[in-house]
């Protein structure tokens, strides 16, 4: 990666020398991406910028539409989902007018990620799979890896945990056979996490640290703290919390280097479980409350959602049992709202139990 940021680099400088700007949209496009690989969003963002002013001044639509796309993705990634459906839209509307078919696919793919942080999984689930018809139309290997491990990543959501492995299985085979490091890792990490909701955490562990290795050779910073992340998951419900809290205080701290908003509060909220579990709640409460606001802020619901449910729980394990109540029922009203099936269960089956004890307690004092 460092060598060829070093090729693009020298490769602008020249075309800058020359004035040869019809060069400069894929250079600064480029280096945006390995920026935008390296986690370091800000920057590929304003080399995203730079590429797309040129493509505007050049009349090349092409080179608009992928910038638009780009900067898309970057906005997705900083929790800006408003703005990154507009880019979204922007790109694809582009693809469409000149044709290209490739771009089209992109673009779909794109807006489909969009979707899925702002809990739409059906929209989400309809533009993987127009995207992915698109790619195999035009034998596009790499675009049919990606879409079929966002389709795969949706089933996960929509807790259909077997067609998700089915999906995720087809797209890693893919991305093997044409040496996609990136995809690899990434799809490695969500194979591992639906184990993890199939409740076999040994092997989630396995593709977890398998994912971890690839993604730390090719210094992708947002997986590798996303990996970390999900191994302080595996230690925090085998009991051992403290090797738990150095996994999610080194993801934490990889994801406020990168400013990659979604991963810092996933990380907050998963300290504020584990002091939760250490009989500490008013720390669990800081913690959790702090992930609360980043989901709002980037408004991701089901990360929102997931943070009302563990505030409900700490509320309980406080004795504080309206509150636990009134944020259970916040979270369940999310829950329902973006279809996610097996975490509506998961905090009916809480609140069916919490009133159990509010019975029982109510008993004992009549």
């Amino acid at each position: 990666m460092d060598k060829a940021l070093e090729y693009f680099n020298k490769s602008l400088e020249i075309h800058l020398r020359i004035g040869y700007k019809l060069g400069d949209v894929p250079n600064f496009g480029n280096i945006g991406k390995i920026y935008a690989e390296r986690g370091e969003l800000d920057k590929a963002l304003e080399y995203f910028t730079k590429a797309l002013d040129i493509a505007r001044q050049l009349g090349n639509k092409l080179g608009e539409s992928n910038q638009l796309g780009n900067m898309a993705v970057i906005y997705k990634n900083k929790g800006e989902t408003d703005k990154a459906l507009e880019y979204c839209n922007k790109a694809l509307e582009i693809a469409r007018q000149i044709d290209h078919k490739p771009g089209e696919a992109t673009q779909l793919g794109n807006l489909g990620l969009v979707y899925g942080d702002k809990g739409e999984p059906d929209k989400a689930l309809g533009c993987y799979n127009k995207a992915f018809e698109i790619y195999r139309q035009i034998d596009n290997k790499f675009g049919e890896a990606n879409q079929l491990g966002n389709i795969g990543n949706i089933y996960k959501y929509k807790g259909e945990p077997d067609k998700a492995l089915g999906y995720c299985n087809k797209a890693l085979e893919i991305a093997r056979q044409i040496d996609y490091k990136l995809g690899e890792g990434t799809l490695l990490g969500i194979i591992g996490l639906i184990y993890w909701d199939k409740n076999e955490p040994d092997m989630a562990l396995d593709y977890f640290n398998k994912s971890l290795e690839i993604v730390r050779q090719i210094g992708n910073k947002q997986e590798e703290s996303n990996q970390l992340g999900n191994i302080g998951l595996y230690y925090g419900q085998k009991g051992e919390q403290e090797k738990a809290l150095e996994y999610f205080s080194e993801a934490l701290e990889i994801a406020c280097q990168i400013n990659y908003k979604l991963g810092e509060g996933q990380d907050l909220g998963c300290i504020g479980v584990l002091y939760s579990d250490k009989g500490e709640p008013d720390k669990a409460l800081e913690y959790c409350n702090k992930a609360l606001e980043i989901a709002r802020q980037i408004g991701e619901k089901f990360s929102e959602a997931s943070q009302l449910g563990n505030i409900g729980a700490i509320y309980w394990q406080k004795g504080e049992l309206d509150k636990a109540q009134e944020s259970f029922e916040k979270s369940l009203k999310i829950f329902r709202t973006i279809k996610s099936k097996h975490m509506v269960k998961k905090i009916e089956l809480a609140i069916k139990n919490m009133n159990k004890q509010k019975f029982k307690i109510s008993k004992e004092d009549s």
